[in-house]
């Protein structure tokens, strides 16, 4: 059986590589992606060789385009343009939400990829969708809620897509139109989460309508999330009262609910409870009590859903995606 894939780290500097134990790797240098930073990572076992254990599939996206892993380890841009959020859906489909607002699809690991016009048709016939900063449309996140794909689009709210994407409907009942990302709950399909700049919101029925998630969280800049499913959901979150720092003091922390997302704590790592730039976590992919969060230069992990945490690695760069297959 081949090496597992470890911890992703994406950010500025690339793409780093960490398996507990053993130093930080750097799988795509910053000189790869031609200094564009990576924004977003997914991973999962390679469904095409999964029953022998042989392969892992990841996904990155950046303003330099869509990159995805190859079995042996290297990493190619398979599709050009911005790309602002990737995905790897049960089964290996890799989807990415790319700019100009749009969906792209892959069925061959990124050897081809078919793009999605409904989610663009859609917004170009809600003329009411104008952003008030005048900034284009941008799609932040995609995830599998109920039976179909549910689309988070900064500046439109949420989308649904029941037919693979050649059409869609907005779901954003409850929502604020600045989405940040979307997530789905790893067991039950008609949950589904969002991140906005108002805050943190949770659907309950497939993302037709949300509700607000107000206990305990004192910032409202939503930014990375991770749902560990469990008798009772654990929700990980960041959140920051302004998008980047801005030579003032920390401005993000790290929050965990034990119920679902309806009350909320801060989390200290090291004595530490807040940090210039939000975190960036993620859940180990086909595991209910394992996560990891990078904060402060180092990255952390927790085997007991965000209750403990322990340090795997210090002194690695400001990361902006995690995804993780041990």
């Amino acid at each position: 059986m081949p090496p597992a894939l470890g911890v992703l780290l994406g950010g500025a500097h690339g793409i780093g590589r960490l398996i507990p134990g053993e130093p930080l790797g750097v799988e795509l240098s910053a000189r790869d992606t031609g200094g564009a930073p990576v924004t977003c990572l997914d991973a999962t076992p390679d469904p095409g060789r999964g029953a022998r254990g042989a392969g892992v599939l990841a996904v990155a996206g950046s303003p330099s385009g869509v990159w995805v892993r190859r079995r042996s380890g290297e990493w190619r841009r398979a599709a050009d343009g911005p790309a602002h959020c990737v995905r790897v859906a049960p089964g290996g489909l890799l989807l990415a939400g790319v700019a100009p607002t749009g969906v792209i699809t892959s069925e061959d690991g990124g050897e081809s990829w078919l793009r999605r016009p409904g989610l663009g048709a859609a917004l170009r016939h809600a003329p009411t969708l104008l952003r008030p900063s005048g900034l284009p449309l941008t799609v932040t996140g995609l995830c599998f809620a109920g039976d179909g794909w549910l689309a988070g689009v900064d500046g439109a709210g949420a989308w649904l897509s029941h037919d693979g994407g050649r059409s869609w409907l907005r779901s954003a009942e409850g929502l604020p139109a600045e989405v940040r990302g979307v997530w789905e709950h790893p067991e039950q399909p008609e949950s589904a989460y969002a991140a906005t700049r108002a805050g943190f919101f949770r659907s309950q029925d497939g993302g037709a309508s949300w509700v607000q998630s107000l206990g305990g969280l004192d910032r409202t800049l939503i930014g990375d999330a991770a749902v560990l499913p469990g008798v009772s959901d654990v929700i990980l979150l960041a959140a920051a009262r302004r998008s980047r720092p801005s030579g003032g003091g920390a401005e993000a922390a790290l929050f965990r609910s034990a119920d679902g997302g309806i009350a909320w704590r801060r989390v200290t790592l090291g004595g530490v409870d807040s940090w210039p730039a939000p975190p960036a976590m993620c859940r180990l992919h086909g595991v209910s009590d394992t996560a990891f969060v990078a904060a402060g230069g180092r990255l952390w992990a927790s085997h007991d859903r965000g209750g403990h945490w322990r340090v795997l690695a210090d002194g690695i760069p400001e990361c902006l995606a995690l995804a993780a297959v041990l």
